[in-house]
Parts: C-alpha cells; sequence; structure tokens
C-alpha cells in the first residue's frame, strides 16, 4: 500500500519535473510573481517547485563561482597588463631619448609604462570581468577615473607594505611580491566596493 502511493508521488514528481524541462526549452521562462503557463497553478506554490526542482540554476549565477570567474578573468589580465608595463618602460627608457637628467627619463618612463597598462587593464576588465556589477552603468570616463583613482590608492598601498616589510627584516623581493599579493587582492576587492559600486538614485522630492 505505501510503496503503491510512494511511486504515485515519485511518478507526479518526475512528470513535474520534465514539465518545467519542457518550458524551459520552449523558452517560457518562469518569472518570480507569475503562474504556471501551463497548469494554471498560483504564482506562489510556482516558485516554490521552482526552487525545489532548479537549485543549481540561476540562484547562484552572482555568488561564489561568478566571484571566482570574474577573480581569475581580473588576474589574467594584471598578468597581461604587468608584461605591456615592463614592455613599455623598457622601450621609454632605453629606446627613447629625452633632453633630461638620467632621474627625469626614469620618472618619465615610469609614468607612461603605468599609465599604458592601466589602460591595458581598465580596457578588457571593463568589457569582460565587471561588465555585470550594478556600477557598470556609469558613464565610461566615470568609470576610468574611479579605475584610475583605485589604482594609484593601490600603489601607495604596496609601497607602504613593501617598505614595512623591508623595515622588519624582510628580503626587498620578499617584501614587494607579499605586498604586491596583498595589493592586488585589495584592488579586486575596491573594484567592488568603489570602482564599480552600484549608483545611488536620488529619490525624487514629491
Amino acid at each position: 500500500m505505501f510503496d503503491g502511493k510512494a511511486c504515485s508521488h515519485k511518478g507526479e514528481h518526475v512528470q513535474l519535473a520534465e514539465k518545467y524541462e519542457n518550458i524551459e526549452t520552449q523558452g517560457l521562462v518562469q518569472q518570480p510573481g507569475v503562474g504556471d503557463p501551463v497548469t494554471g497553478t498560483p504564482a506562489q506554490h510556482v516558485q516554490a517547485h521552482w526552487l525545489s526542482y532548479h537549485p543549481t540554476g540561476n540562484a547562484y549565477a552572482g555568488g561564489y563561482a561568478d566571484w571566482f570567474q570574474r577573480a581569475c578573468s581580473y588576474l589574467l589580465i594584471g598578468g597581461c597588463s604587468t608584461m605591456v608595463n615592463v614592455f613599455v618602460f623598457s622601450i621609454v627608457y632605453y629606446r627613447v631619448l629625452w633632453p633630461v637628467d638620467q632621474q627625469w627619463h626614469y620618472l618619465f618612463a615610469f609614468a607612461i609604462a603605468s599609465e599604458v597598462s592601466i589602460l591595458a587593464n581598465f580596457f578588457p576588465n571593463d568589457a569582460i570581468t565587471f561588465r555585470r556589477l550594478p556600477g557598470h552603468s556609469r558613464p565610461w570616463f566615470a568609470r576610468c577615473a574611479r579605475f584610475h583613482l583605485t589604482y594609484l590608492l593601490g600603489k601607495l598601498l604596496q609601497l607602504c607594505l613593501s617598505f614595512s616589510l623591508h623595515l622588519l627584516g624582510s628580503p626587498a623581493l620578499v617584501a614587494q611580491a607579499a605586498a604586491i599579493a596583498i595589493v592586488t587582492a585589495f584592488n579586486f576587492a575596491f573594484h567592488h566596493i568603489f570602482t564599480y559600486r552600484r549608483v545611488a538614485h536620488s529619490r525624487k522630492s514629491e
């Protein structure tokens, strides 16, 4: 008797799951607050069944998987922009003649390489890594300016961390590597907090 009821309930669940799979295949995506277009089930019941039969669907699209994808993309683009920085610096410093002292020549090469690497970092990250964040609705110039501010803040933090670790006895290369790792994580988080932060819409006065 109980086995028969269990089989019956199991069959109903399988049929219901197949219905929703058919709906997805036909492009009828269920929206919250809308009843079932096939069975006429009320919206609240449809939502419960939807969450039950789709535990790994869009509910996790903005979760840890999304963060992991952005982190991998950010690291890959960051590594490429670092190589761009080194390449541009070597060209400007060793190949371009400047009618200035060597110290100013170094500073000019550093500034040009930094700006080129920032842009090489910004364009792909803006188009790929952070394109789905709410702050991407800001104008292009505003996003670019915020990206520059985050980069400059990260550079200052890197200088402080590297110098402090070196003063505490760490070898120069170890201190620099540790500072770069910390600042990379800081910049990635700060882009979420500041650069691509949700745009605040002021309430209209009644």
